[in-house]
């Protein structure tokens, strides 16, 4: 009987974990999609990987968002070189999602605010660049 308690409780915890972690991905990617905020991402490094029986690019990306620094790996390559700036799209918590945009920052703009740009100023400043409209 003892036994088969624990089983039960293993499996129990088991399919709560489950349930808590897809619930936190998808509350995640709403974030991300409704909220998402934009900064700029530098291209610290990129190198070429073995993926399944080819070669792929990654591509080591850096992040200042709340006063914090960041670093995430992005496969594939934007045509970019190391030392590059672009726009990224980041969850509003600063971790977790990131997409690098296609669209290069600007000289005249330095750094951007602790808390990224919103939407509506990506859209208002640059409408051209993906993941906005």
């Amino acid at each position: 009987m003892n036994n088969k308690k624990s089983k039960y409780i293993i499996r129990t915890a088991i399919v709560l974990f489950i349930i808590f972690y897809i619930g936190h991905l998808i509350f995640t990617i709403y974030q991300f999609k409704v909220n998402g905020r934009y900064t700029i991402g530098t291209i610290v490094s990129i190198k070429t990987k073995t993926v399944g029986l080819g070669k792929q690019k990654a591509v080591l990306v850096s992040y200042n968002f709340k006063n914090k620094k960041y670093q995430y790996e992005m496969d594939g390559d934007l045509g970019y070189k190391i030392g590059s700036r672009f726009f990224i799209k980041i969850s509003p918590t600063g971790n977790g999602f990131g997409m690098g945009i296609k669209c290069e920052v600007p000289d005249n703009i330095n750094i951007a605010p602790a808390h990224g740009w919103d939407k509506k100023w990506m859209q208002e400043n640059y409408p051209d660049c993906s993941l906005i409209k």
